[in-house]
């Protein structure tokens, strides 16, 4: 698994949405990774946020998601899951 550097700033922005969303650092990334996967579902399950529910705009998100790519791979791995109990 690799590791990347999160840009101090935009670590302590998603941690104060995570926690406002009650919501794990690895949910919210997911969350916010889904929004602009090309697989990405027409429909959130419910307790997913949209980047419209963060405050974002699209731009934004998009943005973010690009700063994030670099994750995606390992977030998606299946190992990963064990985090979302953190």
């Amino acid at each position: 698994m690799s590791n990347f550097p999160i840009p101090d700033a935009l670590l302590e922005q998603l941690e104060t949405v995570a926690q406002r969303e009650n919501l794990t650092l690895v949910s919210l990334i997911r969350t916010m990774l889904a929004q602009y996967h090309p697989s990405s579902r027409p429909h959130l399950p419910p307790g997913e946020l949209t980047i419209e529910d963060l405050g974002w705009t699209p731009d934004q998100a998009a943005a973010i998601r690009a700063q994030l790519s670099a994750f995606a791979e390992d977030w998606d791995d299946p190992a990963m899951d064990v985090y979302d109990e953190i």
